[in-house]
């Protein structure tokens, strides 16, 4: 029972984990929405902070083209919304397991393997629309460079959920055996 009270202390510091993480997309989504309605409404000057505007904060290169911040700004708010969808789930997730007080049960490796395939999907399906945001805007205005958003990350995370939700629904058919097992010695 030790190893069970450490996988639940783990747990219980991934069920933190995820409720910051889900702060900080919502942060980053708004902080994006916001600076493409200033950006948009009073131009490269909106805010100044020792010689740092809005544009060179986001954008290096001084004479990039206000499509660019436009952009990368848009690209931010679509990854940052794709992050609050998958943060909410994992907080989710880890709240139930915490509740529950074991993560090797069957409702709970499927709720994982569905949070493991929703990473993957939905980092991909985010990758794919600002993918396309980029090549439209670079097919309009040719002075636009790559804008660089990745949110490979979560996919490898995905991948990592998938292959431990299979190992906890082992877990949760060994505890059953063990019950079955139980009962017929009653």
């Amino acid at each position: 029972m030790k190893s069970l009270k450490t996988v639940q202390t783990i747990c219980k510091v991934f069920k933190v984990l995820s409720t910051i993480y889900f702060i900080l997309a919502i942060v980053g989504a708004a902080g994006c929405v916001l600076g493409l309605a200033a950006y948009g409404a009073f131009g490269e000057n909106v805010i100044r902070l020792g010689g740092v505007t809005v544009k060179s904060f986001i954008w290096k290169e001084a004479n990039a083209p206000d499509a660019a911040v436009y952009l990368a700004l848009a690209t931010g708010a679509v990854i940052c919304g794709a992050q609050i969808f998958l943060g909410y789930m994992a907080k989710r997730y880890f709240k139930h397991e915490v509740d529950v007080g074991t993560p090797f049960t069957f409702e709970g490796a499927k709720e994982l393997r569905k949070l493991g395939i929703l990473n993957m999907a939905v980092s991909l399906g985010a990758a794919v629309v600002c993918g396309i945001a980029v090549a439209i805007v670079q097919t309009v205005v040719p002075d636009v460079k790559d804008v660089n958003f990745t949110s490979f990350t979560t996919v490898g995370l995905g991948l990592v959920y998938l292959i431990v939700s299979f190992i906890l629904e082992h877990g949760a058919d060994l505890n059953r055996a063990g019950a079955d097992a139980e009962t017929r010695d009653e």
